[in-house]
């Protein structure tokens, strides 16, 4: 039996051992079988409408208006949902707090549909040029990375960038652990995100910047800082939810 035969097989096996002992429940229904069903998919999550993130003014695409773009690197912000929408926050906090990597899946295609909603928009991200886009995650320090084992802005950018045949580039990286965004004041995220990436190599001209949740955007405006000074030319966010 060959190698990746043999594997396949193993790891179905401990799957369904594990189904068994440990069943999965749907977070919209609680209807046995999956962490997010498909009749729960079909109804869809409580989206975040079209803004500009700066002032939050109507923009159909995401894409800033001409007065907020001086105050940010990226060009957008695409938002499959609000933090406000019960099922989706509980997929987001059950992936990064229970440690249960598939719903990286269920929430890659959540973001996938969003962003495929606003491509063939005017203002809609790359316009023309959508397919050469990287995707590219928000780093993880390492001191997370080893406590949760994985980062979960790369693992739902694994199932975006499937979605759309997109190519996966993990080049920016963190350089330094820092205090946890969710316990500072706006002010003190700036100062906290300061200096925290790096890139390593060369970045395409187009990215797909992704992350779990935005709040007030320190942390994928410092990346995308980082972004813009390795070359890249346009930046569009895509998350999850909206803070």
């Amino acid at each position: 039996m060959r190698g990746g035969v043999k594997e396949r097989i193993v790891s179905f096996f401990e799957q369904y051992v594990l189904d068994i002992i440990f069943p999965k429940y749907c977070l919209g229904c609680n209807k046995e079988g999956s962490y997010y069903c498909a009749l729960c998919q079909q109804k869809g999550p409580l989206t975040w409408s079209g803004l500009c993130f700066g002032c939050r003014k109507i923009s159909l695409s995401g894409r800033l208006c001409e007065v907020c773009q001086s105050s940010y690197y990226f060009d957008g912000v695409i938002c499959a949902a609000d933090y406000e929408d019960k099922v989706v926050s509980s997929l987001i906090q059950v992936l990064k707090y229970n440690f249960v990597k598939e719903i990286a899946t269920n929430l890659g295609l959540l973001v996938a549909k969003a962003l495929e909603e606003k491509i063939n928009l005017a203002s809609g991200p790359f316009k023309n040029n959508f397919f050469k886009a990287s995707v590219i995650p928000v780093p993880l320090s390492k001191k997370r990375y080893h406590w949760r084992g994985f980062n979960q802005a790369e693992e739902i950018s694994k199932s975006l960038a499937n979605y759309f045949n997109l190519d996966l580039n993990n080049n920016l990286v963190r350089l330094k652990n820092v205090k946890p965004q969710a316990k500072l004041t706006e002010a003190k995220r700036l100062i906290n995100m300061q200096n925290c990436f790096g890139v390593i190599g060369k970045v395409s001209e187009r990215i797909i910047l992704v992350d779990d949740v935005i709040t007030t955007g320190a942390t994928v405006n410092e990346c995308a800082k980082i972004l813009r000074t390795a070359g890249a030319k346009e930046i569009w966010v895509v998350v999850c939810a909206k803070g």
